[in-house]
């Protein structure tokens, strides 16, 4: 009997033009663990970089920092209107050093790279060690594999979230932990990083945890997780998580900063887990 392979994680965001600014947002709160794996890693001027799962490019905007104008950046996502929108902010600004494909890299057949590099990209894989031997494959030898991934479980736990407590913020994370159950993403994927690289006969990782606090005072902090639920909303009322007269999507920015000032409150977001290996 054949079994059928099981197929990846939904992405429960979508891929709306609000996801994709959101995507942008996400990225400037996040950017320095990014920077600090390729510190780590030694990524330099020069070198030629393989982003996965690219997104709207925050990661090869990083990466790019690194290598230069001498470096060059191929990044690859399996959604089209996401790379066009990627390819049209690159543009914009002039960078030419940075080629965007619509790829898997399962199936990717491109030459070889320095480093293959990659943020909240195995989580939603059916097998990441599949992915991890494919990026093997692409490697020089005595090149980087880099991967950040969020640890979710972290996340739904009460010591992660609100503090004081605020009801809207910890309201909020339920929604969107739900959301992210209900698509068949890996919750523990931080967590399960070291057990892939070695399955896929990679070196033991580097790893390292990080957990963002802001104060609940600060705006855009609070326009960060209203605008999560924004993407998920369809999700949320599809999977009957809460209504949207529940959600009330347009004033939740409002409440989470009102309710959290008023606290003096801090939240909690995003704990991801940073492996790097060289070949």
């Amino acid at each position: 009997m054949v079994t059928e392979p099981r197929p990846d994680a939904r992405y429960v965001l979508g891929s709306s033009l609000t996801e994709h600014e959101r995507l942008v947002r996400q990225a400037g709160l996040i950017a320095g663990s990014m920077r600090h794996i390729l510190t780590e890693a030694g990524l330099g001027p020069g070198m030629s970089v393989l982003d996965v799962g690219c997104g709207m490019g925050d990661v090869s905007l990083v990466a790019g920092a690194f290598v230069g104008t001498d470096g060059h950046i191929t990044a690859c996502d399996t959604n089209p209107q996401v790379i066009a929108q990627a390819r049209e902010r690159f543009d914009a600004a002039g960078i030419n050093n940075v080629d965007f494909v619509v790829a898997d890299i399962r199936e990717l057949q491109a030459q070889r790279f320095d480093a293959v590099i990659g943020r909240f990209v195995l989580l939603y894989t059916a097998d990441p060690v599949v992915v991890l031997r494919r990026s093997r494959e692409l490697l020089r030898p005595g090149g980087v594999i880099a991967f950040e991934e969020l640890e979710l479980d972290v996340l739904g736990s009460k010591t992660l979230g609100s503090y004081p407590c605020v009801p809207v913020y910890e309201k909020g994370k339920e929604w969107v932990l739900e959301c992210f159950r209900r698509g068949g993403i890996e919750m523990r994927m931080g967590s399960k990083l070291h057990s892939v690289f070695r399955a896929a006969g990679l070196p033991d990782p580097h790893l390292n945890m990080e957990i963002g606090f802001r104060c609940a005072n600060d705006r855009t902090v609070c326009d960060f997780p209203a605008g999560t639920v924004r993407s998920l909303l369809p999700r949320i009322e599809e999977y009957g998580i809460a209504s949207a007269a529940e959600v009330d999507i347009d004033t939740l920015a409002d409440r989470l900063h009102a309710e959290g000032s008023a606290l003096d409150a801090v939240y909690g977001f995003a704990p991801r887990v940073t492996a790097w290996t060289r070949v």
